[in-house]
């Protein structure tokens, strides 16, 4: 979905991914695998928090609220795909 504008809550979330990438790129560079995978997880806990505060289950069921929605849903899929990037290093290959 395309997103509408972000409010606060949009904002706060987004703007703990750039400093957390730096952050566990540093880490990876030390060779600090588990404090890595702490500043993913603490990500995922955001995301977590960001869904319980956004309630997309009570924005879907409003058709007024549908920019809201995508808005949210837009900053989840962004979640998922950052996050999924900073793991990559950490799933096995399979072929």
């Amino acid at each position: 979905p395309a997103p509408a504008a972000a409010d606060a809550t949009d904002t706060a979330f987004l703007a703990r991914f750039p400093q957390a990438i730096a952050t566990v790129d540093e880490q990876m560079n030390d060779l600090a695998f588990n404090k890595a995978l702490q500043t993913v997880w603490e990500l995922v806990g955001a995301a977590n928090k960001y869904i319980d505060d956004t309630a997309p289950w009570t924005l879907a069921k409003d058709e007024a609220l549908r920019p809201r929605l995508a808005t949210v849903m837009y900053n989840l899929c962004e979640a998922v795909r950052l996050i999924a990037l900073l793991v990559k290093p950490f799933m096995p290959e399979t072929g």
